[in-house]
């Protein structure tokens, strides 16, 4: 299982599975298969988000590349010198479109990690290199605004946009 996406009045909700380095698998809440498309070890997505070009799924490497139910390419965002490892889409107010958070790391022995957040127009609104893994957490409000949180090794804290 990858990732379970609620329904929104765009999508259905969906739930992914992969097969890792075969295909990956998507079903509505009905138990309808929407898609099955073929991937590879090296090309399997990392997360599947609803983003800025729509429900997206992300897959890894140096930058966050992002594709549709049809594996149709939508964007792509450099991360240098870190291999993503995963990403969130966040709604920082419910009428605006969703930023994108975005975790990357580096090699194993120098224990670098950076999040990254963009948002709707690609643009960097936050960027931090840290040196323990900061996890990314996304909780849903009332209004359909998110609250975004970052759990490192410096404990939990609430990231707000200015």
């Amino acid at each position: 299982l990858l990732e379970i996406l609620r329904r929104t009045s765009e999508n259905p909700a969906w739930i992914v599975t992969v097969e890792y380095g075969g295909r990956v698998l998507v079903w509505d809440e009905n138990g309808r298969q929407l898609t099955e498309l073929a991937v590879t070890a090296e090309n399997s997505p990392v997360a599947v988000v609803d983003s800025f070009a729509g429900r997206s799924f992300i897959h890894g490497g140096n930058s966050a590349r992002a594709f549709d139910l049809q594996g149709k390419a939508l964007f792509e965002v450099p991360l240098g010198e870190f291999t993503l490892s995963t990403a969130a889409g966040v709604r920082f107010s419910a009428s605006e479109r969703p930023h994108l958070a975005f975790v990357g790391s580096n090699d194993r022995d120098t224990n670098r990690y950076r999040l990254l957040i963009v948002d709707s127009m690609r643009r960097v609104v936050y960027d931090e290199v840290f040196d323990s893994y900061p996890r990314v957490l996304v909780a849903r409000q009332a209004d359909g605004s998110d609250t975004l949180f970052v759990s490192d090794a410096r404990g939990l804290r609430q990231l707000r946009r200015r």
